[in-house]
C-alpha cells in the first residue's frame, strides 16, 4: 500500500449543524454546539502542515459566521475548498476559496424530496449562478440513490449548462442520520443505469461526470474500460477531523486514532493502530480475497460506522451479480 507521507485531502468537519434535513445525511446528527476557541486551534494547527488540500464541510459550513475567519486561517494550505448545500450564498469568502462544492442532487422536485426543504432547489441554483462569475472550479457533489439513478445525464446538462466544472456521483451508504433510510440505496441494476448516462454525458455533453466515493470495480466492466472509478484514499491519503480535532481515516466512521491537538497529525497518520486496523490487507473479506482488481479499487468502500474493516456492502449484497476474477483478470490485461 502506497501511503503519503501526510493525507493530501483532509476534510475538516467545522459543525454538525445544518439549516437542511436531508435523509441521506451520513453526519451522526444535525446538532452541536460549535466551541470557536476549539475549531480555530484545530485549524492552526492542520495550516501548520501546509497540506496540499483541506476541505471545510459540514454539517453545513455557510450557516457559520466565522467562515471567512476559518479559511483565512489556513494561509498555508495550497488548496482551500468548501462544501455547501448552497441555500445561503457565502459572498465574503470569495478570494478565500479555490473551490466549491455544492450538493445538486436531483431536478428540483427530487432535490428538495430528498433533502426535505421546499424551495432549496432556487436556491442552490442561484448560489450557483454567483459562485461560478468568481471565476473559481464549481461542483456539484451529488449523492446517488434509487429516487434520483435516472437523472444522472440531466442533471450533467443542468449542470454544464449553469457552468459547474464537473459533476461528483456518491454512491448513498446508509451512514449517520442515513442509516434509518436503507431504501435509499440503489440497485445494482439503477448503478449500472447511472454509468450508462455518465458515459453518455461525457460523450454527448463533454461534460466531466466521475465517481466521487470509492467504487467497487467488479461492478461494471466500463469502470475499468472507460477510467470511471475511483480509488478510495482513505488510509492511504484521505482523512478528516471532527469539530473536535477528534483525526478518523473517514467521515463515515466515528472511531478516532487520537486529537490533533494532543498528537501531531503525522505520528497519528502513520501510527501502528492505524496499519493494523485498517490497512492490513489481511482484513479483506473474503469476496475480495485474491481479486486481481483488488489493489486498484481496494474493495470499494470498507468502512463501517464503528471504524471496521469491511467489505463494500454492494458488494455483499450483490455477490451473485459482480464480475468473477476471471473477467476482472482479462480486463486488467
Amino acid at each position: 500500500m502506497d501511503i503519503s507521507l501526510l493525507p493530501r485531502f483532509l476534510q475538516v468537519e467545522l459543525t454538525y449543524a445544518c439549516n437542511s434535513k436531508c435523509s441521506f445525511c451520513y453526519n451522526p446528527t444535525h446538532l452541536g454546539k460549535l466551541d470557536e476557541d476549539v475549531i480555530f486551534r484545530v485549524l492552526r494547527e492542520v495550516n501548520s502542515y501546509k497540506l496540499p488540500h483541506v476541505q471545510l464541510i459540514g454539517g453545513e459550513v455557510s450557516i457559520l459566521p466565522n467562515l471567512p475567519k476559518y479559511l483565512q486561517t489556513l494561509s498555508d494550505t495550497r488548496w482551500r475548498s468548501v462544501v455547501t448545500n448552497g441555500r445561503r450564498y457565502r459572498e465574503d469568502i470569495q478570494g478565500l476559496v479555490d473551490e466549491i462544492y455544492l450538493s445538486l442532487h436531483g431536478n428540483s422536485e427530487v432535490h428538495e424530496e430528498l433533502t426535505s426543504e421546499p424551495g432549496s432547489f432556487l436556491d442552490i441554483e442561484s448560489s450557483i449562478k454567483k459562485y461560478v462569475d468568481w471565476g473559481i472550479d464549481v461542483n456539484s457533489d451529488t449523492v446517488l440513490t434509487k429516487y434520483n439513478f435516472d437523472q444522472i445525464y440531466s442533471l450533467s446538462k443542468y449542470a454544464q449548462d449553469i457552468g459547474m466544472k464537473r459533476l461528483f456521483l456518491n454512491i448513498f451508504q446508509p451512514e449517520g442520520i442515513g442509516s434509518a433510510r436503507r431504501d435509499f440505496s440503489p440497485t445494482f441494476y439503477q448503478i449500472k443505469s447511472a454509468i450508462d448516462q455518465m458515459l453518455e454525458a461525457k460523450e454527448v455533453l463533454g461534460f466531466d461526470v466521475i465517481f466521487g466515493t470509492s467504487t467497487p470495480l467488479c461492478l461494471d466492466k466500463r469502470l475499468l474500460e472507460n477510467d470511471l472509478n475511483f480509488k478510495c484514499g482513505v488510509g492511504d491519503w484521505f482523512a478528516s477531523i471532527n469539530p473536535q480535532g477528534e483525526f478518523r481515516i473517514c467521515n463515515h466512521s466515528k472511531k478516532s486514532y487520537g486529537n490533533i491537538l494532543d498528537v501531531p497529525l503525522n505520528k497519528i497518520w502513520h501510527s501502528k493502530s492505524i496499519d493494523d486496523s485498517y490497512r492490513n490487507v489481511d482484513l479483506t473479506g473474503t469476496l475480495c480475497e485474491g481479486c486481481p482488481a483488488f489493489k486498484l479499487c481496494r474493495g470499494g468502500c470498507r468502512i463501517s460506522t464503528d471504524g471496521t474493516y469491511r467489505t463494500d456492502p454492494i458488494v455483499v449484497r450483490d455477490s451473485l451479480l459482480v464480475l468473477s476474477s476471471s473477467e476482472l483478470k482479462s480486463l486488467l490485461q
